[in-house]
């Protein structure tokens, strides 16, 4: 097996007294602060020149600004902090340009809250965490060992919209692949069924445990009518807000534990490429697409299989792997959502619409895949001819 160096970041819930709360307060206006400084800047600058500012300037900006009567506030924190804001904010707007991502907003105090530190920037111990520029040790919850030989790089200190604290220590660790397999797989992805492998598993619907949350319901009415910027609005918003923080708990220990089978089980798996963002257009799905999160379980399988020797190949987005027959592929002209079990009128196949479809991901994608003693893969181009090939010969 072969051993690989990788980056992980290791989360945990952080305990702060009462003053370290009012540190962490500071620290976090602070870093907010400047984050909608910078936003001011670059969007006044481009609206009397035309042109962006550059990151130097921001910069520069930003020294003369932690030296200003005004805000000599901004000094009582950590500088690395405020200086990877602006680091984040270039990311944000990049990924903006790139059409990946929304434009970048400005910062409430009621939003997540977060900040950076560098590793030397910090001192950890088997109870907690010490901060640069905080007081004293906070308290940690390490519900699960940090690797003895790891190498810390950063930390993040986070307060969720529930009012929780945690910390994720970023570090880079040496693991162990796994041993090359031959099983391959095909993946496709639904609403009623989260994911139907190829081999006929059904995995649950998970929105089912957000349709039965009537209390989450109530909590949203009552939010709907309480007056923005009350403080009963507030009470109520964070109600909400765990509520939702308690769903996405549920979907991603869901998402990370179905991940880590599939990879252990399956050296080569095929899924669909999706174009998610497109389909949330569809008004009449969009609530239940973005409630599986079919992105997040994508991200998951891919970079697990980095981790693992795994190879995770997505199929073309335009193939109509529902309307293909998998035994003889014939492709019928339509098949509409409503229909879950249909026959193929070439070969009398009778097939389960999510079944064929990820057994059809698995021939395009996986199929085809041969590894030898060493774990490499090679993937041979597949066309139509070899559907043609099947159905002449079914038919003969």
């Amino acid at each position: 097996m072969l051993n690989v160096k990788i980056n992980r970041a290791y989360k945990y819930r952080i305990y702060p007294n009462k003053s370290q709360q009012e540190a962490l307060a500071k620290l976090f206006g602070c870093v907010r602060y400047v984050w909608n400084w910078a936003l001011d800047l670059r969007e006044s600058y481009y609206k009397d020149t035309g042109k962006a500012l550059l990151a130097s300037e921001i910069s520069k900006g930003l020294t003369d600004l932690r030296k200003s009567q005004d805000t000599l506030w901004l000094s009582d924190v950590s500088r690395i902090s405020l200086t990877q804001s602006l680091r984040n904010q270039y990311t944000a707007y990049d990924r903006f340009f790139k059409r990946i991502s929304g434009k970048p907003r400005p910062k409430s105090k009621h939003a997540k809250q977060s900040a950076y530190f560098r590793h030397n920037d910090i001192k950890l111990s088997h109870r907690g965490i010490k901060l640069q520029k905080v007081d004293s040790e906070m308290r940690v919850n390490f519900h699960r060992p940090l690797p003895k030989d790891c190498e810390i790089r950063s930390v993040t200190v986070s307060k969720d919209k529930t009012g929780k604290y945690y910390v994720s220590i970023s570090v880079i660790e040496t693991i162990a692949q796994l041993e090359p397999i031959s099983a391959k797989i095909g993946i496709d992805l639904g609403l009623t069924n989260f994911a139907v492998t190829s081999n006929g598993n059904k995995s649950i619907d998970i929105r089912i445990l957000k349709k039965k949350n009537k209390r989450k319901r109530r909590a949203q009415r009552v939010l709907s009518r309480r007056k923005r910027g009350s403080k009963n609005y507030h009470k109520a918003r964070v109600k909400l807000a765990k509520f939702e923080a308690k769903d996405a708990n549920i979907r991603k220990d869901f998402q990370h534990k179905l991940s880590k089978r599939l990879i252990d089980e399956n050296q080569a798996i095929g899924i669909e490429s999706l174009r998610i963002k497109n389909m949330m257009k569809n008004k009449r799905f969009a609530k239940s697409i973005g409630d599986v999160a079919w992105g997040q379980f994508k991200a998951m399988l891919q970079y697990k299989a980095e981790w693992y020797g795994r190879d995770v190949v997505p199929l073309d987005s335009f193939y109509p792997s529902s309307k293909i027959c998998s035994a003889c592929g014939h492709k019928v002209d339509e098949l509409p959502l409503r229909i879950r079990q249909w026959t193929c009128p070439e070969c009398f196949t009778e097939h389960d619409r999510d079944v064929n479809a990820a057994i059809n991901v698995r021939n395009n994608t996986v199929g085809m895949t041969e590894i030898d003693a060493c774990g490499v893969t090679v993937r041979p181009a597949i066309t139509e001819a070899r559907h043609r090939e099947a159905r002449n010969i079914l038919v003969a």
